[in-house]
């Protein structure tokens, strides 16, 4: 019997002297929001709360600030699980001018560089302007500011990044009568095997 116990205890203080140098893993941080590619609808709400403005199998939208200015959250599951999300900025409310979009739209970049890492480097125009030569006052505008241009759907701001796990879009356009600025975040899909 007391074979039994040192060999026990021997086991267990080899096992404990393993794990002592090995550091602590750092939480994974959420992939939207706060919430994790796969998780359930019962989950999400759980954590983002049962005041949302609508409710289908496939996608829960909210209504919230989000970088400090109210928008609409869309939550987006397959099977009832998360695989997408986006923030559309209500960039109509208040005194939200074209000049305070692409700052925010430079704030928001930062902050995705900072989280995912390079931007996706896609061929554009200074890494993310888009240029429609086709748009009906290009000629007039083309060399005017970027508010200008955007304002006459000529110039349309896109980045991307890719971290293996999520691709996140942010654009800023005008269409519509109104400034659209859309953050995208999606499940990058498993290779197949």
């Amino acid at each position: 019997m007391k074979k039994i116990i040192t060999v026990l205890l021997i086991m267990c203080l080899a096992l404990m002297m393993c794990s002592c140098g090995k550091e602590p893993e750092e939480p994974k941080e959420p992939d939207f929001m706060e919430n994790y590619w796969g998780e359930s609808q019962k989950k999400v709400t759980g954590k983002a709360g049962d005041d949302y403005a609508y409710a289908a199998d496939d996608v829960i939208l909210y209504e919230g600030p989000v970088n400090g200015v109210v928008s609409e959250i869309y939550y987006g599951f397959v099977d009832g699980k998360l695989v997408s999300g986006d923030v559309r900025y209500a960039t109509g409310e208040d005194d939200f001018t074209l000049e305070k979009c692409i700052a925010l739209f430079g704030e928001i970049s930062a902050e995705l560089t900072a989280r995912y890492g390079a931007e996706l480097d896609t061929g554009r125009i200074d890494g993310y302007k888009e240029i429609d030569t086709t748009a009906k006052d290009y000629e007039e505008h083309k060399t005017d500011e970027d508010k200008y241009q955007i304002y006459y759907h000529i110039l349309s701001y896109i980045r991307e990044w890719n971290d293996g796990t999520s691709y996140v879009k942010l654009s800023l356009d005008y269409s519509s009568n109104r400034v659209n600025m859309l953050l995208h975040v999606e499940k990058v899909p498993e290779p197949a095997s």
